[in-house]
């Protein structure tokens, strides 16, 4: 079985067919991915796969539905799965997928920065500044609060995101006042300018 994962995930295969294999794979727990001693074979596949397959260079309404992508996300997934309980396994991958947050399609960029939040790497604190400047959804700001809590160093990352305030940092200064209220004190001025009296009041009162 092991022969059989290893084989059709090479490129040699098309990519339904490894995304099946992908799929199968990811129905398993940590530890059986890990047994089947094949993460380097889920890496390189990553890595080699263009975003863009063959069907959407021919035909550009295909673009939603494109198999290439939906390889790179299950990539992505499995690399979680197994770096949530081994993140030393994984370490080696974390700069490609701090790379790929600045991927061109939204959905690859999502799966990237849901699973460096929840990798327990520092190596993922790396990511915060491109996340930083893509905070524009509720996604990357639910993934700043994990950075955030993780890091050593919260107060570089606070500096620059007070630099970088919109909407979305409300949210973080909320879910981080739950956690540690000091840490949000500083950005009670901007707050009390752009939102008011009672966000503010909202902010001081959590936790």
């Amino acid at each position: 079985m092991k022969c059989n994962y290893k084989k059709k995930l090479k490129l040699n295969y098309g990519e339904r067919e490894k995304l099946t294999v992908l799929m199968e794979i990811y129905k398993m727990n940590a530890d059986e991915i890990v047994n089947l001693n094949i993460l380097d074979d889920i890496f390189e596949l990553l890595t080699s796969t263009k975003e863009r397959g063959f069907e959407d260079i021919i035909s550009p309404h295909y673009t939603l539905d494109s198999k290439n992508r939906e390889i790179i996300i299950h990539c992505i997934k499995i690399i979680e799965k197994v770096g949530i309980k081994y993140s030393d396994l994984v370490s080696t991958y974390i700069p490609y997928l701090i790379k790929l947050l600045d991927s061109e399609f939204e959905e690859i960029r999502f799966a990237s920065a849901e699973a460096l939040a929840n990798i327990p790497s520092r190596l993922t604190i790396y990511a915060y500044p491109k996340i930083i400047k893509k905070l524009n959804d509720k996604i990357y700001a639910k993934t700043l609060v994990k950075f955030i809590k993780k890091s050593e160093n919260k107060e570089a990352i606070l500096l620059k995101l007070f630099e970088n305030f919109n909407e979305n940092t409300l949210y973080v200064i909320k879910e981080l006042s739950k956690y540690d209220k000091i840490l949000t004190y500083e950005f009670i001025p901007i707050i009390l300018k752009k939102y008011g009296i009672k966000e503010a009041r909202n902010i001081l009162n959590m936790g």
